[in-house]
């Protein structure tokens, strides 16, 4: 699978980042992480292993399902674009 996300080229190992992803069920998330590495799956899916600051824990962030991204000193998610149907989220995180 080939991966056309505009912000896969931040995932590179060491960057601090700033996330907005939709998770298996459809929510979008945000979290803060740091980027370990990036491999693929055996499904095909382009993964960047992360360190969630919020779950203190280690996880895998398939790219393809990355909507925002920016290194953390950069801008918040409520400066971004707003895709379309995501209009509750960022009512939610302003």
């Amino acid at each position: 699978m080939s991966v056309t996300n505009e912000y896969t080229k931040l995932f590179q190992q060491g960057a601090e980042l700033t996330v907005v992803y939709c998770d298996a069920t459809g929510e979008l998330r945000e979290r803060n992480v740091h980027v370990e590495y990036r491999y693929t799956s055996k499904d095909g899916n382009v993964v960047a292993k992360v360190w969630c600051y919020l779950r203190n824990d280690r996880r895998d962030l398939r790219l393809d399902r990355v909507v925002w991204a920016s290194p953390r000193s950069a801008c918040t998610p409520a400066m971004m674009s707003v895709p379309p149907g995501c209009d509750t989220y960022l009512t939610a995180v302003a």
